[in-house]
């Protein structure tokens, strides 16, 4: 392992006290339910008091899974909006996200299989990541820092039964996604939050429902205002739109200008629009990971473009986004060679 990577390693090791689980009263934690997050069984995932449930405009592929999201905010306290970034969270909050499949994707009144609940916890000096597994019975979750390799059978939206090994990463794994030096969560920020959910009485939009309720604080603007993602399955959207949007979720985390692929020069977040950055006629660094390919992007030629080859690539040396998918983002896939197709072919230099 390189240096910085094993000094970062080291970093997060120790923020996290080396715990690995969390504590309760100076007390360690070992099952979901001890954090007191839910009322009633446990899989139904009913939020208590001070526990705010959301969703996000453009949600992490993970191999189609269906997730919850959820903020539990100690008492007297809430969260700070920012424009143009993650929202502040007060010492002791914790952001609970619950992966699971649904027996059948056409149907999820059918039943769902949870897997995980991945919980980050704002600390002192940052953020300390949990990871709990769920039983087989699914009456509670055991706190499991080492991670899992879960089987899972489920009909995807075709029809098509699938049946992978679901697997989940390690604790030390998180800030793969979540940064090295400085960990913070990635989709509780305004633009993100910034779309109608219903809690129950009726669609509101997520940003009113936590200032009604005193979670959110700071200056709110107006709704016309107010930084908003597109979901990148809108088409009223354009395909640029729809696109930056979901580089910016599945890839932008790592490709930007101070993330752990920013040596690459290929930066997919969304506040990037240089079109060489993008890839666009941009020469591959990976040549050996990317197809024999030249470019990342090739206009016009999506078959010619090692961004599609890699998206496509179920090789675990090759596949973008790196991470556990063991399937494939057919939806994504499509949008983005859809999207290459549709660039003026014959423009790069020669």
């Amino acid at each position: 392992m390189r240096a910085p990577l094993l000094i970062a390693s080291i970093a997060w090791a120790l923020q996290a006290c080396n715990t690995d689980c969390p504590t309760v009263n100076g007390q360690p934690v070992h099952l979901l339910s001890e954090l007191k997050a839910f009322d009633g069984a446990l899989k139904d995932q009913r939020p208590a008091a001070g526990v705010y449930p959301y969703s996000l405009q453009a949600p992490f592929f993970t191999d189609y899974t269906h997730k919850q999201r959820f903020i539990q905010l100690p008492s007297g306290t809430h969260l700070t909006f920012s424009a143009d970034g993650v929202f502040d969270l007060p010492i002791g909050a914790r952001i609970f996200k619950t992966f699971g499949h649904y027996a059948d994707q056409a149907d999820p009144t059918k039943g769902e299989t949870l897997h995980e609940t991945r919980v980050l916890e704002r600390v002192g000096n940052g953020y300390v990541p949990y990871l709990f597994i769920w039983k087989d019975d699914q009456s509670d979750a055991e706190c499991r820092p080492g991670g899992a390799s879960l089987p899972s059978t489920f009909f995807d939206a075709t029809g098509a039964s699938v049946s992978i090994n679901y697997q989940t990463p390690n604790v030390d794994q998180c800030q793969f996604c979540h940064g090295y030096y400085d960990p913070k969560p990635l989709g509780v920020k305004g633009r993100q939050l910034n779309h109608v959910n219903d809690y129950g009485a009726g669609p509101v939009n997520q940003l009113d429902y936590l200032v009604a309720q005193g979670a959110l604080q700071g200056e709110v603007p107006a709704p016309e205002n107010r930084p908003t993602q597109l979901d990148p399955t809108d088409v009223t959207g354009t395909l640029d739109e729809r696109v930056r949007s979901y580089q910016d979720t599945n890839c932008g985390m790592c490709h930007n200008p101070k993330g752990l692929a920013r040596v690459t020069g290929l930066y997919l977040n969304l506040e990037a629009t240089d079109p060489f950055a993008r890839g666009i006629c941009r020469p591959v660094v990976a040549y050996l990971r990317s197809g024999g390919f030249q470019r990342v992007i090739e206009p016009g030629r999506p078959e010619l473009s090692a961004m599609s080859f890699r998206l496509s690539s179920m090789d675990p040396d090759i596949h973008m986004p790196a991470g556990f998918n063991q399937l494939i983002d057919r939806d994504g896939v499509q949008l983005i060679d859809g999207w290459i197709q549709s660039l003026p072919e014959g423009t790069c230099p020669r």
